[in-house]
């Protein structure tokens, strides 16, 4: 089992540059972190010039760290689910973040597979849902790199097995799941996901969150039994990334990075007192 500690930028303050963030994350410890992609605004967008991607990927560089997965941001307001209009827009941009992906030597993309509402009934969103993601398939295919569909607590591909039956009926071996420990908690559990999609997980976020105030909290702080995720970890032989994702600590968000990581490895059996 080869696990490798990351964290996305989110976790970062909004002034600090890559430098920066590099910087920090590897002096805490980790060993890539995880950038987003915006459509426009943010750090990395649409935008951005072929000179300050290839700049990003030498600050990794210099600071040995990788640059495992890309989160595509918009993906949780353009949905797969939704209308053609907003489908069509989603697969521009998803096609884009492949690109840079690859540009970044990135290994996966990360997309929310929908959304379910009163908008929006359950049978035309699997459907949709279904065809964007065996249209994009081809599309990360040709660049080999994985998409990564995260399960999001969105009404929608609520079991392991509902969403194991969707991923195979994409039927793409660049089609896996990005899987978020933190979003199961109220209607299911970190184990029992991992146990049956253990083929098709590509890589972990990490997250926590209390059911009984239906809100998420730091990491170790909530209902996820982390004892039981490490373990179950284990009898799966995961290998790969555990990212953290959260946003920055209000009045201490660099000492924060540290205790992040020192709680990443509590998780992981590692930590050294």
């Amino acid at each position: 089992m080869n696990i490798k500690k990351g964290i996305n930028e989110s976790a970062f303050p909004e002034k600090l540059n890559y430098e920066k963030i590099f910087d920090i994350g590897k002096k805490a410890g980790f060993y890539g972190i995880e950038l987003n992609f915006f459509s426009e605004g943010g750090r990395l967008n649409i935008k951005s010039s072929k000179s300050f991607i290839k700049e990003i990927k030498d600050i990794a560089k210099n600071f040995k760290l990788e640059i495992p997965s890309l989160l595509c941001v918009e993906t949780y307001r353009l949905l797969p689910t939704t209308s053609l209009n907003k489908r069509k827009r989603l697969l521009k941009l998803t096609e884009k973040s492949i690109e840079i992906a690859k540009e970044l030597d990135c290994k996966v993309v990360l997309i929310c597979e929908g959304w379910i509402n009163e908008n929006i009934d359950y049978l035309t969103g699997y459907q949709n849902a279904l065809n964007f993601f065996r249209e994009i398939s081809k599309i990360a295919e040709e660049y080999k790199i994985y998409i990564g569909i995260e399960n999001v607590r969105n009404k929608f591909l609520l079991t392991p097995l509902s969403f194991l039956d969707f991923i195979e009926k994409v039927g793409s071996q660049y089609i896996k799941i990005y899987f978020d420990t933190g979003n199961v908690i109220g209607y299911g559990y970190p184990d029992s996901w991992l146990r049956i999609l253990k083929d098709y997980i590509i890589q972990i976020h990490l997250k926590d969150f209390k059911e009984k105030e239906n809100i998420f909290v730091p990491i170790l702080d909530g209902d996820v039994d982390w004892a039981k995720f490490k373990k179950t970890l284990n009898e799966i032989n995961y290998s790969g990334y555990l990212i953290v994702e959260k946003n920055p600590h209000i009045f201490y968000p660099v000492e924060d990075i540290y205790l992040i990581s020192i709680k990443v490895d509590i998780i992981l059996g590692t930590f050294k007192k």
